[in-house]
């Protein structure tokens, strides 16, 4: 297996013995165990083998209608697109939300945001990290990802102002309401619904400022 590797590029041989030792090149390294790099791809590996894994429940859902629970899946599919999706959380969306002018304004003074469908809390943790007067609620219906973004959010020292919730926020008491709603990591894994059935009128409107 090593040395079909090695043949392929992907890995170098150190030292050619009787047991021979090998290297990762700086670049497949990068890929591989950089957690924080653009190039991170590690993680998908553990998504494809449990979508594959489950493969029978989406068929038959494609032909019932209906969806296949996130937690079906198991913790390989949830914390596979956790850090997937990490590296562009903790590196670009805070230059992403500077681009905006009266978003970037508003979350510099002292905003309120709602994080839904927030999985392991990169993109509320990043966005605090960034404006340090911004408060936010993360909703998510995964528990363990709900534990796992309060416990990132306690090791990154933002847990004083980034809290965690396991329910729908259609369920939740939202106050004075939000200044910002975002939703990252959860919108390709809803069903479609008509605007009927979405409870939109249950969150606050946002007031300009």
């Amino acid at each position: 297996m090593a040395g079909g590797t090695a043949v392929g590029g992907l890995i170098e041989v150190q030292a050619a013995s009787a047991w021979d030792r090998y290297n990762l090149s700086s670049e497949h390294a990068q890929v591989l165990l950089d957690r924080d790099a653009h190039t991170y791809l590690a993680s998908y590996p553990r998504m494809f083998v449990a979508a594959a894994q489950q493969m029978p429940a989406p068929m038959q859902a494609d032909r019932d209608g209906g969806g296949v629970g996130w937690a079906q899946f198991r913790p390989d599919m949830s914390e596979g697109q956790e850090f997937g999706d990490r590296p562009t959380f903790i590196n670009a969306l805070a230059e992403w939300f500077g681009t905006i002018p009266d978003v970037h304004a508003r979350l510099s003074s002292g905003a309120r945001m709602a994080d839904v469908g927030s999985g392991g809390g990169w993109t509320s943790i990043s966005l605090a990290k960034a404006y340090p007067a911004l408060t936010v609620d993360g909703f998510d219906l995964d528990a363990p990802a709900v534990e796992r973004a309060r416990a990132n959010a306690e090791a990154e020292g933002v847990a004083d102002r980034v809290r965690f919730h396991a329910m729908s926020p259609a369920d939740a008491e939202h106050g004075a309401g939000y200044d910002l709603v975002t939703a990252f990591e959860c919108i390709h894994d809803m069903p479609r619904r008509s605007p009927s059935s979405v409870r939109c009128g249950r969150w606050p409107r946002a007031t300009a400022p």
